[in-house]
């Protein structure tokens, strides 16, 4: 299990990018800033906001920003998407 897993086990689901944003110590705005994602969309993200999911361009802008996987940003399987997707989604 990864420390991302464990403390969204034991936190009560928080989201993986609520536990990274917290653990950097880091507010969405500076996050914003710095990553090319809009508050709204980090806001959305993070309060799973009307079953809101992230595009793969916000999941691969953030994944950059905090280096690491996609998957640990989002949980899904991005490589599944770009197969079924072809080259051209971004």
């Amino acid at each position: 299990m990864t420390e991302i897993e464990e403390v969204r086990n034991s936190t009560g689901g928080i989201s993986r990018v609520t536990y990274l944003r917290k653990k950097s110590g880091l507010t969405r705005e500076y996050i914003s800033d710095n990553s090319g994602v809009s508050v709204n969309a980090l806001n959305s993200i993070e309060k799973n906001k009307d079953n809101y999911s992230p595009n793969y361009s916000t999941v691969a802008k953030l994944a950059k920003f905090f280096k690491v996987s996609m998957q640990e940003v989002y949980d899904v399987d991005f490589n599944l998407v770009e197969l079924e997707m072809g080259e051209n989604y971004e």
